[in-house]
């Protein structure tokens, strides 16, 4: 059938096409707003056998009711409507749902007419008089960018609540000092370098700082500079225009412009060579860059991260680093402690990884032998070290506990730590902290996680003995 004209017919050869929409919406709604009633049922019919729920209106005030008491997926709407026409109408469904999707239908079409609906924020732009199937390929397409919209907010969403540091894993008081500093600089502009051994998470933290600033919608991006050959290094983080050199075939923008608005973490920044630690240098200072083979200045706003498992400092004593370039980085540092020297935090991020890499918790508890022997390991690889371990284990255990034959050969011939570890470097009441938690952890191994006992043995009275459960995350389960 054609709609738009005064003739409609039904053509029983006519392919239909069938929606697929994702779970996010079941059948699609979709609102018409046409003056003239036989068009709208004419374009009802064509929608209603694709399976969308239609509803119809044939005024402008009517519509803008609709929109503002109702949620749609997809707008029909006539430019040459009388009282009110369909351009008045589009600015306001424009203020009330600024993502609903608007597909102009008319039949003055001009080339005027077209850019100004787009404009104002028409998704499409359809004449009349047009074939069924044609709208119905239309309202498919449109259908298909929305979900799209839906589906990047809702991974966008997920990223953030990754990189949330109340996702983040570890109670020990180096990581809550960590987790105090980035609730602290997140909104910061100011630049950050962040230290320590390869596998602690410094990428992670960078994220966090990322996902909790003003920035959290804008561009995060990631680069190794250990990754990325010697002679590229340049033209990957400023750009190049085309013919800059033998092979720029095109126009190309570099890391810096990726980031504009967000944030560029620069990992390994102490694998940089001295001649673009100048550049970068300079960049951190203006705020703009010139294209590999340009002339135009070209402003960025960024919030550089760098990240580095050497010793800065040390590397700038031995002048292989630019000391103006460290203490330009170095406006707020965060180390990232070791896994050895937070070993109270392996249960809980072993619990972390068994969710992550288990969903279907095949694995239902860990031998508090397997969890020993895990904190007795010095973890040279730290928390990547583990998530590899814990994955193994998953993969290769036969049963649902993990037990120590279950760990790789190192891991099992390591000998048992000491009653208490050593408190290092603590103020006073970390190291109470640490020893309490520990004396806690192994009265709970020698009664099998038997509170009761537990706090007999301990001599501290069960509901205090309960309360220091809470405080220190311990989980009686998991000596059972």
């Amino acid at each position: 059938m054609i709609l738009g004209s005064t003739l409609f017919r039904f053509n029983s050869e006519l392919k239909i096409m069938t929606l697929d929409p994702p779970n996010i919406i079941p059948r699609p709604k979709i609102l018409v707003v046409d003056d003239e009633k036989n068009m709208c049922r004419a374009i009802s019919s064509a929608l209603n056998r694709i399976g969308g729920i239609v509803e119809v209106c044939y005024t402008g005030p009517c519509a803008i009711e609709k929109v503002r008491s109702n949620e749609y997926d997809v707008v029909l709407l006539d430019y040459k409507m009388p009282g009110m026409d369909g351009i008045e109408v589009l600015k306001v469904i424009r203020d009330l749902s600024p993502e609903l999707i608007v597909i102009m239908m008319t039949a003055y079409g001009t080339v005027e007419s077209a850019v100004q609906a787009m404009k104002i924020g028409a998704y499409d732009y359809v004449l009349k008089p047009f074939e069924a199937e044609e709208i119905r390929l239309y309202v498919n397409r449109a259908l298909e960018y929305r979900w799209l919209l839906q589906e990047n907010r809702n991974l966008r969403q997920q990223v953030e609540e990754k990189y949330h540091l109340e996702n983040m894993v570890g109670i020990s008081p180096q990581m809550e000092k960590i987790y105090e500093m980035v609730h602290k600089v997140a909104n910061s502009t100011a630049t950050v370098l962040i230290q320590g051994e390869s596998g602690t998470g410094k990428e992670l933290i960078a994220r966090a700082l990322h996902a909790y600033s003003e920035r959290k919608g804008r561009p995060f991006v990631g680069v190794n500079c250990s990754a990325i050959p010697a002679n590229l290094l340049e033209s990957e983080f400023f750009g190049y225009e085309k013919g800059a050199f033998t092979g720029a075939h095109h126009q190309k923008k570099g890391f810096f412009e990726a980031a504009h608005t967000g944030t560029l973490f620069l990992d390994e920044i102490g694998e940089m060579s001295p001649s673009l630690q100048s550049k970068l240098l300079r960049v951190l200072q203006e705020r703009e860059i010139i294209r590999i083979g340009g002339t135009q200045v070209i402003p960025i706003d960024v919030r550089v991260i760098a990240a580095t498992n050497v010793d800065l400092a040390e590397l700038v004593k031995k002048g292989q680093f630019r000391e103006d370039l460290y203490y330009r980085l170095n406006v707020i540092n965060m180390v990232i402690p070791p896994l050895r020297e937070r070993k109270e935090d392996i249960p809980l991020l072993v619990k972390h990884f068994l969710n992550k890499l288990d969903p279907q918790q095949r694995i239902r508890k860990i031998s508090p032998d397997v969890l020993e022997a895990l904190k007795a390991y010095s973890w040279p690889g730290n928390v990547r070290e583990l998530e590899n371990v814990i994955e193994r284990m998953v993969l290769l255990s036969e049963g649902p506990v993990l037990e120590l034959k279950d760990l790789p050969a190192p891991l099992r011939e390591v000998p048992k730590s000491p009653p208490l570890s050593t408190p290092g470097i603590l103020n006073y009441k970390e190291a109470k902290e640490r020893f309490e938690r520990e004396f806690i952890i192994h009265a709970l191994q020698r009664n099998k996680g038997n509170v009761t006992n537990a706090a007999l043995e301990t001599g501290i009275y069960r509901q205090n003995f309960y309360d220091k459960l809470n405080k220190y995350g311990i989980n009686p389960e998991d000596f059972k």
